[in-house]
């Protein structure tokens, strides 16, 4: 029998990153030997199982602002090119994914693409999209064309694309990317790790809160939003504590924390590091309710939160603004959705959760079944497809 190898280049962190970790065990399942090319805190490899390695070749860094996120992105990419290169020198592959940001990381691959290996790109983010919600201006007009361009050739250059949501795959067909090569598949929560607690009590809280939010940390995701929420919160319900897990962009932790300490909530409000998955799922078993307090731009009108999906498969409450993609698969009887951009709203919503166990509970249960439509196992067989058609 064939030996069928894969590789994924990923500037993401592999513990950190279920569509990553889901990607390689699907594979491995269906009996690849995977390479996986990505971020990790050091600069090094690490034979996961016999058949699974991981190569770090670059470490996180701040992205915050477009020189920065230029220069993370070419930290990045040129070793992983390198070493995809010097793994090609031993293996022959049969495929390579290579996940965004940004699209043009997919040309890595194109010495393996003449000799015949596929290539699939994978749109969890779309950067022109991204790029107008983050830094689109007429200073940067020739950027954004740039930016067009090269997202547009990455496309077409792919033989498959998978796309994370929707809207993305809407934004792709208005730029005339062929329908028939894309296939949405949503970052749902690995049921192997975030399993639905049939033990947790719903019971009136007034006292001792837990919630908790974890994920990417920038302006966009709204967490001033948040702590300007809890001044509210402690008032009605002491002792609340409020969470925080992942990774930070800089200058916006600062500001979190200037309002933190504006707002007397040192206590309550508490700004930790990244955990792996499976400590993630530690802590949402822990709490009382998850949030996403996303704002409500036209970027996150288009983008789905994963730490939502991971929510509801661990069986917590969860309350969220009211954004299209949650809309489209979850009901007002599933989560609890406030206004965006509103403190006092969130604040009454999560305040009203706590004191209606009996709701909260019901709501607990629709999410899961709403969940279900799209769960892993539905989202893993969508990618197995693509692997067995593009091997044909």
């Amino acid at each position: 029998m064939k030996t069928k190898n894969a590789c994924i280049i990923s500037k993401f962190i592999y513990e950190n990153d279920t569509r990553l970790q889901q990607q390689v065990s699907i594979l491995e399942d269906n009996d690849f030997y995977i390479d996986v090319i990505c971020q990790l805190d050091e600069k090094k490899s690490i034979n996961l199982r016999n058949n699974v390695t991981i190569y770090g070749v670059s470490t996180p860094a701040r992205k915050d602002t477009i020189i920065k996120y230029i220069f993370n992105t070419v930290k990045f990419s040129i070793p992983a090119f390198l070493k995809l290169q010097k793994l090609s020198l031993a293996k022959k592959y049969d495929i390579v994914i290579v996940h965004t940001l940004p699209e043009f990381l997919v040309f890595t691959t194109v010495i393996q693409k003449l000799f015949g290996a596929k290539i699939i790109l994978d749109i969890r983010d779309t950067s022109v999209e991204l790029f107008d919600s983050k830094w689109n201006n007429k200073k940067r007009k020739i950027f954004r064309k740039l930016v067009v361009l090269l997202a547009n050739f990455s496309c077409y250059y792919a033989d498959k694309i998978i796309v994370a949501s929707p809207g993305f795959k809407e934004k792709l067909l208005e730029r005339k990317i062929k329908e028939n090569k894309i296939t949405i598949i949503f970052n749902s929560a690995d049921t192997k790790i975030f399993k639905f607690d049939n033990q947790r009590k719903f019971e009136k809280i007034d006292t001792d809160l837990k919630i908790i939010y974890h994920g990417s940390i920038a302006e966009r995701f709204g967490i001033d939003v948040a702590i300007k929420a809890m001044k509210y919160i402690v008032d009605v319900i002491p002792n609340t504590k409020l969470n925080i897990y992942g990774f930070y962009d800089t200058e916006y932790k600062l500001v979190l924390k200037k309002l933190i300490l504006k707002l007397g909530l040192e206590k309550n409000v508490i700004l930790n590091g990244r955990e792996s998955l499976e400590s993630i799922y530690t802590k949402i078993k822990e709490a009382d309710l998850g949030i996403v307090p996303y704002i409500d731009d036209f970027f996150m009108q288009l983008a789905f939160s994963t730490k939502l999906f991971e929510y509801v498969a661990s069986g917590i409450p969860v309350v969220t603004s009211r954004l299209r993609p949650a809309e489209s698969i979850f009901s007002d009887e599933s989560l609890f959705f406030v206004k965006a951009r509103n403190p006092k709203e969130l604040a009454d919503k999560i305040i009203f959760v706590c004191n209606n166990p009996e709701i909260r509970k019901l709501q607990v249960q629709n999410a899961y079944k709403d969940y279900m439509k799209i769960s892993s196992e539905i989202m893993n067989k969508r990618f197995l497809n693509i692997i067995e058609d593009i091997e044909h």
